[in-house]
Order: structure tokens, then C-alpha cells, then sequence
């Protein structure tokens, strides 16, 4: 690596030019690089001398771009320049900002970290024993087999003397911040304090290597400088640390100073070589025509003639050419362009060419359809070249025969309504390309007057509205039979007969129409109808209904509405309920009479049915009879009594609580109803004692049980609390001691207590009933 204090490699001829401006870098790069002055070639394939002036130390430099030089690392190279190139000269130096802390060791033993101990004494010193390290202006002074030797910083300063160990231990750290992306160098300075095993150092960051391993060499007090460069990959704090990996510990001692982290600055400074290469080719225009538009003139260039050249017009300079400016006739029209020493240039003439005219066109021509009248077209032209041609260029042309193109006339009265136009052409030889004008006749279409149908006055339409749909663009008047004027709008309001005129003037063309329409009017008659109502056919039925009968007057057909529901074409109303009613009747012209109408409710068919009493002891009987307010046809009785169904008076004898039911029906087929609710009480008339005594004293030693006339004891149980059953019989006889329990079980009277029995029997109605309780034996 070349470092020097100044780097200087001048050519004698730079030497005569005036003082280099020099670049100097920032962030504490003290180093400042000047690349020399711009240069100026007429013609490439130049060999050129760059040389660059560098003050200050620096690591290395380099030239770009490389191509075309002979050694793009050195300060003064050969370059090789075929076009316009700007060479750019970068030199990378340290900052002049260390960020180790400490490492010249000035300070003592402070600023960073070791895995080796400060030394502790012994027989030969400081650092007798190994794996200790100590600050010192001589190693000789920490142990006396070690050489005599100044620091690197000064030669009297402090250093770091280390009696290396055969560990792997770090025995100098420190951490620093960095930032990412930010390149860095990092440089020590070591030398054998011992020559039998010179150490091998290895540094690295936080656990990564940086640089190749380091060697001391066997010569005693000899300064040996490590570098190394590297690039943060991420703003963080970062540790060094340095490892002796020389593990054979006699004689791997060595010295350790002015270690420095410092940030590389890259200082730039640029020079360009031009290539003139002068070109002033460009293409001149053929004929120019006074109506052509404004030329740029640098836009005549070709692609490879050199830009920001003058241009002359017969001597006057100028940027571009306006044709309507220059008189017709010829010009010399010069383009010249030079750098510095070069120059290169061309001149041409050129032809400036008056344009054919066809004329200035008049005003559009406006005209109603089916005018009288001849157009000459060439009329319409002002101040146009002679002997060019007409042809008509309208969408769709006018009739054969309605166009002169020789003598340019038109018949008007011959056009339907559109637009018309005709083109004028002269100069069709001309370089300046021909000239066309235009000539546009419009026919206007008159107004279409459509006022609809004739109309009718009735009682629906008693006055009718009569419009236009044209818009307000046209003036209106309104006239009768008469010719009397009635409006001025596009709507009249009318309620008499007669013929009504509407004359249209377009305010806008002025031309006009007319159109009438007939009004007439009908009289209407007064109408007259009967109504006929059929009332319901029962009291609540809605079955009622409305006719209208002949109806007259007025103009069939005739419509019909009830209570000013929508009008129908039927004249009856059906499924009405009772009330009042409104019948209309419109006829044809819309004229309508209301007729009045009442639907009346028949009289309600009623029944009841009438009963002594409603309610009955079981077995008792009852007569109920049917009483109904009208005659009637029919009658029913639900349920069904087993004497007469259809009888008003039945007699009924319920078994249990029983709804009856009378339906009627009248003469009309109208329905009615009643009710009856019949409740039956259930009294068996059977008794059944609840305790005996069987203890034979004559009173009451006996079960036996009592009932009326008609019943039968189908089947008696009696169960003891065990569920045993004691006594059981069946066919008792009613009202008999000889048919009761002794109360006996296999011939052994049962022991005191309660016992539970049942029984099964027959009612009179044949009814079976079971009947439960307890039973009580005391002694």
C-alpha cells in the first residue's frame, strides 16, 4: 500500500496552467485530490495525460470509467478518448477521527477489555508469569528477557507489552458504535519483544474475522503495521478483539500500540475531455411557401450535427423562419457551430414561393324551402385566384340539374330542406400544393304543423286544449273561421265549434306553415234508468242485488259505477249487503246521472229452546221444546233423540251432563240455532260402609252393601295393607247380610286395621261403574 504524506505526479504542462482547485473530504479526512483542468479536442482518438494532484494520506485511488486507460489506479494514467468523457478520480483516505478509545495507550491501562490479567510480579519481572499483559514505555522495563524498545507513536510513549499465554484468550476488546452501510478501517501496530516464537494475532468483530491472520516476524523492535477494511452491515455497537493464536507460550511475546477504528472517506474530483467533433450538417427545405408555418430551424439539423449553433439569413442571425414575414425570392440560410479552437459550418439557399388563394368566403347562405332564386357561388368569394374549379361536396347533393359547376350557379327553388356546400379549388399544379375554399348554402325545412285530429265537445270535454309541439323558437297565431286572431301561443283554449288555424313563423329563419283542425259539439240528452233491488235472502247474507234497467238518453254505450268505484260495462251489481246506494250511469260523451237505491234486510230467523229445569239427577227425564219466530221447513235436534228427530217438543233423558242442539231451516232456505246445556248430577245410590266390627256382638259384625232398585254388584275385593286379598265375591245381592264379609281370611278373623276394597257395579242404565275406599275392622 502506497501512503504518503504528499502524492504529487505532475506534467511539466500542467504545471503552466493556473492554480487546481482542490476538493477537500469531510468527516475528518484531511486529504484533498484534484484531477486536473477540462480539455478541449477538435478530433477524437486522443491520447490525453490525466494526472491528478492528491495531498494528504491516503489508501488507494482509482480512476473512472477504466476503459481506455493504461493504469486506472494511478494518479497519472493515458487515456484513450474517442468522445466527450468525464473522468471522475476517487480517493479513498482514513478519517482523522480514531474511535478507539485509548489506543495509543496514553492513557494507561483504561479504555478496553482483556481475558488476560494486568501483571503481578515475579523473578523476572512485571510479566513473569504468562497470560498478564502491562502498559509500558519499554517491554524491557515488564520483563528483563525482552528487547528495548521505544513505542510506534513516538518512541518514548506508552504501549501494551504482552507475555502471551496457549490460550485462546482475548487480550484486548473494545466496543464502539457504527453505522450501517458506513466502511471502516482498522489498523494495530505490532512488534516481537522476544524473537524464540514470534505470536500470530487474529482480530476480529463481533466473533467474525476481519483480515488474514497476522504474523510477527523474528526481528526484535521492528514495527509492523496490520489493515484491514470492513463495512457495517447494520447500525449497531460492535466489539473488536484481538487473539494471539500462536498457542506454544515460550517466546510469543510481542508489543502491542496505536491501535485505530476510523471511518474511510472517499474524496472525488472530476475532469472532462471534449471531443469536439464539430458537425454542422442539416437538410434544407425544397421551396417554402409563404402560408407555410414557422420553421424552428434547428429542427433542420441532422441527428448527428453538433446543437447550439448560429443560424444567419443572408447575414442576419436568427432561430427560425416565418415565411409570412419574407418576401418571394431567394435566400442564403447559414448554420455555423464552433468549441473553443474548432469550428464547422454549412450554407444553402433557399426558395421562399407565394401560395395559390382560393378566396375569402362570404356569410352562410340561408333560404326557405321552395324559394325562387339563383345563386351564383362565385359571388360568395372575395380577392381568390382565377381558373380554379367548383364541385359541389355536400352529404347528399341537390337534384340533377341544380348546379352549374362552369358558371357556378344554383337553383334554390329546386333544393329540398339540408345543408348544402361547395368547394372551390385553385393551384393544382402550385409547389405550394393547392387552395380550397368552401361556399355553404343551408335550405331551411318549414315548420310542421300538426295540431292532431278533429275534435269533439261533450260533457266530458266541455273546452279542449289545442297545441303545437313546436318549441318556443317560433312565433304562433291563432285565428278562426273568421280569421279572427285568438292567441299568440302554442296552446289555445277552446269551447265552441269551429275551425281553428294555427300560422307558424320560425324567429329564427322565418319561415312559415300553417295547419287547422275541426272542432265539434256534440248535445248531450238527460239519462234515465230504473233501478230494480233484490233484497238478501236472509238476514245476514250479503247476497243482495242492484240492476239497471232500460236505460235511455245521451250516447250509447253506456258505463255503470257504484258509489264511485271505477265505471264497468255491466249494469248489475251483485253480493251486496243492506244499505244505501249510488248508481251512475255515464254515457258515451262522458255526460253521467246518479241514481239512489236501498237495499232492505228480511227479518231474522230466531229459536230457543225452552226446558223446566237444566238440571237432572241421574235417571231423572227432561221435555224440551223448540220455539222459532217464522215458519219453517226444517228441523233437527242434535244428538238425536231416539222418539222424534224433527219434533219442536222432545223429552230426553241424559246418562251424563249433555249440549242440545236445535237447527231450523224456513221457506227461504235462511239457517238458525240454540242451545242447551243439560247437567246431570252422579249419584249412584249405592252405600258402602267405611268400618265393621266383627267381634260377634250383633252390632254391625257384618260387611255387606246397600243399593237401589235397578243396580247390580257385579264383583267385590277387599286387599289388607299387604296387598293380600282377604275376601272376594261375585254377584252380590244389594241390601243383604247374607251376602257380607264376616270378616274372616281362611276361616280366621283378620286383626284390626284398615283394609282397602273395590267395587264393580251395573247402574240401571247399564252404565258399569267401579267404586274404592277403605275399609275399617275395630274389635
Amino acid at each position: 500500500m502506497a501512503t504518503n504524506k504528499l502524492y504529487q505526479l505532475l506534467l511539466s504542462a500542467f504545471l503552466l496552467t493556473a492554480s487546481p482547485i482542490l476538493l477537500t473530504a469531510q468527516n475528518g479526512c484531511d486529504v484533498t485530490v484534484d484531477a486536473g483542468e477540462n480539455k478541449t479536442f477538435c478530433e477524437s482518438d486522443q491520447n490525453v495525460t490525466l494526472t491528478g494532484l492528491i495531498v494528504g494520506d491516503f489508501l488507494d485511488l482509482q480512476w473512472e470509467p477504466a476503459a481506455g486507460l493504461s493504469a486506472p489506479n494511478l494518479a497519472t494514467t493515458q487515456a484513450l478518448v474517442n468522445t466527450t468523457t468525464t473522468y471522475t478520480l476517487t480517493v479513498r483516505s482514513r478519517s482523522s477521527l480514531n474511535l478507539i478509545t485509548n489506543g495509543d495507550f496514553s492513557q494507561g491501562d483504561t479504555g478496553f477489555t482483556s481475558d488476560y490479567t494486568y501483571g503481578t510480579g515475579g523473578s523476572l519481572g512485571l510479566l513473569t508469569s504468562e497470560g498478564q499483559y502491562a502498559i509500558d514505555d519499554n517491554p524491557q522495563d515488564t520483563h528483563r528477557r525482552f528487547a528495548d524498545c521505544g513505542d510506534h507513536t513516538t518512541g518514548t510513549g506508552n504501549m501494551m507489552v504482552v507475555n502471551a499465554s496457549g490460550e485462546e484468550d482475548s487480550f484486548w476488546c473494545q466496543s464502539i458504535t457504527v453505522n450501517e452501510g458506513t466502511s471502516y478501517d482498522f489498523s494495530a501496530w505490532m512488534t516481537s519483544v522476544n524473537d524464540e516464537n514470534p505470536a500470530q494475532l487474529q482480530f476480529s468483530i463481533d466473533g467474525n474475522l476481519l483480515g488474514d491472520q497476522f504474523n510477527a516476524t523474528a526481528n526484535l523492535c521492528a514495527w509492523m503495521e496490520f489493515s484491514a477494511q470492513w463495512t457495517a452491515p447494520a447500525s449497531a455497537e460492535v466489539e473488536i478483539c484481538i487473539v494471539n493464536v500462536n498457542l506454544t507460550p515460550a517466546g510469543n511475546d510481542f508489543a502491542l500500540d496505536d491501535i485505530a477504528f476510523q471511518e474511510i472517506c472517499e474524496t472525488t474530483d472530476s475532469v472532462t475531455i471534449t471531443i469536439a467533433d464539430l458537425n454542422a450538417t442539416w437538410t434544407p427545405p425544397s421551396q417554402i411557401c409563404k402560408d407555410d408555418d414557422i420553421i424552428i430551424l434547428n429542427d433542420l439539423l441532422h441527428a448527428e450535427a453538433t446543437p447550439d449553433g448560429t443560424w444567419t439569413l443572408d447575414g442576419q442571425t436568427v432561430t427560425s423562419l416565418d415565411p409570412a414575414q419574407l418576401n418571394p425570392g431567394q435566400y442564403t440560410l447559414r448554420y455555423a457551430v464552433s468549441l473553443d479552437q474548432c469550428g464547422a459550418s454549412r450554407e444553402e439557399p433557399i426558395t421562399v414561393v407565394k401560395p395559390p388563394y382560393a378566396g375569402s368566403p362570404g356569410p352562410t347562405l340561408r333560404y326557405c324551402e321552395g324559394t325562387e332564386a339563383t345563386v351564383i357561388l362565385a359571388n360568395q368569394l372575395e380577392n381568390e385566384d382565377p381558373d380554379g374549379e367548383w364541385r359541389e361536396t355536400s352529404l347528399t347533393s341537390g337534384p340533377a340539374g341544380s348546379f352549374n359547376p362552369i358558371s357556378s350557379s344554383l337553383e334554390i327553388a329546386d333544393l329540398p330542406a339540408g345543408d348544402y356546400t361547395f368547394n372551390y379549388t385553385v393551384g393544382a399544379n402550385s409547389p405550394c400544393g393547392s387552395s380550397e375554399n368552401q361556399v355553404r348554402v343551408i335550405i331551411e325545412a318549414l315548420p310542421t304543423v300538426n295540431l292532431g285530429t278533429d275534435l269533439v265537445l261533450d260533457c266530458a270535454n266541455p273546452t279542449l286544449t289545442l297545441s303545437s309541439d313546436l318549441d318556443a323558437t317560433y312565433n304562433f297565431q291563432w285565428t278562426d273561421d273568421a280569421g279572427n286572431l285568438l292567441g299568440t301561443s302554442s296552446v289555445l283554449t277552446v269551447d265552441a265549434e269551429g275551425t281553428y288555424t294555427l300560422n307558424v313563423v320560425s324567429s329564427t329563419t322565418s319561415c312559415q306553415a300553417q295547419g287547422s283542425v275541426s272542432v265539434t259539439e256534440i248535445e248531450g240528452n238527460t239519462i234515465t234508468a230504473s233501478l230494480e233491488v233484490t233484497p238478501p235472502s236472509c238476514f245476514d247474507s250479503n247476497d243482495g242485488r242492484i240492476s239497471v234497467v232500460n236505460p235511455s238518453g245521451g250516447l250509447t254505450p253506456y258505463l255503470f259505477s257504484i258509489d264511485n268505484k271505477p265505471f264497468i260495462d255491466y249494469p248489475e251489481f251483485q253480493n251486496l249487503p243492506p244499505g244505501n246506494y249510488e248508481i251512475a250511469v255515464m254515457d258515451a260523451g262522458g255526460c253521467t246521472e246518479v241514481f239512489s237505491a236501498v237495499i232492505t234486510a228480511p227479518s231474522e230467523l230466531q229459536v230457543v229452546i225452552a226446558a223446566e229445569k237444566t238440571i237432572l239427577s241421574l235417571g231423572d227425564s227432561l221435555q224440551l221444546e223448540a220455539i222459532v219466530n217464522n215458519r219453517i221447513s226444517e228441523l233437527s235436534w242434535i244428538p238425536n233423540p231416539a222418539s222424534c228427530s224433527d219434533c219442536p217438543l222432545i223429552t230426553v233423558q241424559p246418562q251424563q251432563s249433555t249440549r242440545y242442539v236445535v237447527n231450523v231451516v224456513d221457506e227461504f232456505g235462511c239457517r238458525a240455532s240454540a242451545q242447551l246445556d243439560v247437567q246431570v248430577k252422579r249419584d249412584y245410590n249405592i252405600f258402602i260402609p267405611n268400618a265393621f266390627s266383627p267381634n260377634e256382638d250383633g252390632v254391625n259384625d257384618v260387611f255387606y252393601i246397600n243399593a237401589a232398585e235397578g243396580i247390580r254388584l257385579l264383583h267385590l275385593e277387599v286387599v289388607d295393607r299387604w296387598g293380600n286379598v282377604v275376601f272376594q265375591r261375585n254377584d252380590l245381592a244389594a241390601n243383604d247380610p247374607g251376602s257380607a264379609w264376616d270378616g274372616r281370611f281362611r276361616g280366621i278373623l283378620v286383626p284390626s286395621g284398615v283394609m282397602v276394597y273395590a267395587l264393580e257395579a251395573e247402574l240401571a242404565s247399564g252404565e258399569r261403574v267401579i267404586l274404592s275406599g277403605e275399609l275399617a275392622v275395630v274389635y
